[in-house]
């Protein structure tokens, strides 16, 4: 057991592969009622491995910065998956899902695989960071498997195969798309998510252009934001952006070319998750 100053949290690490690891964050917040064990409400965010081997109505939009203050009485997971050289995150609280890139089309068939497990039936929010190949890919296969409400992506265009299959699914399923802006805010479930990035959809560099988030549960925070790059991490401190979180899945996989050490000390985290590749230097 291991106490933070800002709120309590019961950590436990298990074991899952040769490479990863699992963590648990259950979130006990207390009042002058109830007890931590008895009615506390819970947050676990996990870091789940991929075998490549496998193939309510909460979504009200608000712009502005509000965000949720208090929790629900169901707990929040945010799952990691394991996509080697990609990324995938899905975030669940009761039935409502939300999903942040889907991996490369050599884990699409597992990412969608893993949904079913975790049974998924519809999608609160899609969310394209970006679209490269190694996040958007895994997009596609479960749009085309999954009913979504609603997708928000980067406001820009790219010229890859990859990008006309997701608008095809995207147009053939006839889903909601909006390209969000700085600082827009969401709801999700009892939780909710802020658009931290990028600054604008001006950048050359198409990784600059990922969109990310800050999702909020409680006093409990994760940052996801894609490839953002050193310029775009820059422009978004420029700009007063609250970054500051307890969990960073790090940006670009960690790569040297983000992760700015300012922009680490901003975001300030208790735990990095790195979601690369192997033998990624």
């Amino acid at each position: 057991m291991r106490i933070m100053n800002n709120f309590q949290k019961k950590i436990s690490w298990k074991r899952i592969s040769g490479t990863l690891w699992s963590i648990l964050l259950a979130v006990c917040l207390l009042t002058a009622a109830t007890s931590c064990g008895t009615q506390g409400t819970n947050l676990r965010g996990q870091v789940e491995n991929g075998d490549s081997s496998e193939q309510g109505d909460s979504s009200e939009h608000t712009n502005g910065s509000g965000e949720a203050s208090g929790v629900g009485t169901e707990e929040l997971t945010v799952q990691i998956l394991d996509v080697g050289q990609g990324s995938a995150a899905l975030i669940r609280q009761g039935d409502s899902f939300l999903l942040v890139d889907g991996g490369d089309k050599d884990y699409s068939s597992y990412v969608v695989s893993y949904l079913k497990k975790e049974g998924v039936e519809r999608l609160d929010y899609v969310i394209v960071s970006h679209y490269d190949a190694d996040h958007l890919n895994g997009v596609v296969g479960v749009l085309n498997a999954f009913e979504c409400k609603q997708v928000l992506s980067p406001d820009y265009k790219a010229d890859t195969k990859v990008y006309q299959s997701y608008l095809r699914v995207i147009e053939e399923k006839n889903i909601p798309v909006e390209h969000p802006r700085l600082g827009d805010s969401y709801t999700f479930a009892d939780s909710s998510f802020r658009v931290v990035c990028p600054a604008s959809y001006s950048y050359q560099d198409a990784n600059s252009n990922s969109l990310g988030i800050r999702l909020s549960y409680g006093d409990s925070s994760f940052l996801i934001c894609g490839d953002c790059t050193e310029e775009s991490e820059q422009d978004v401190l420029y700009k007063g952006t609250d970054v500051h979180s307890d969990v960073y899945v790090a940006n670009h996989h960690g790569s040297k070319y983000s992760n700015s050490e300012e922009f680490l000390q901003a975001v300030s985290p208790s735990y990095v998750i790195i979601s690369c590749g192997r033998d990624n230097s």
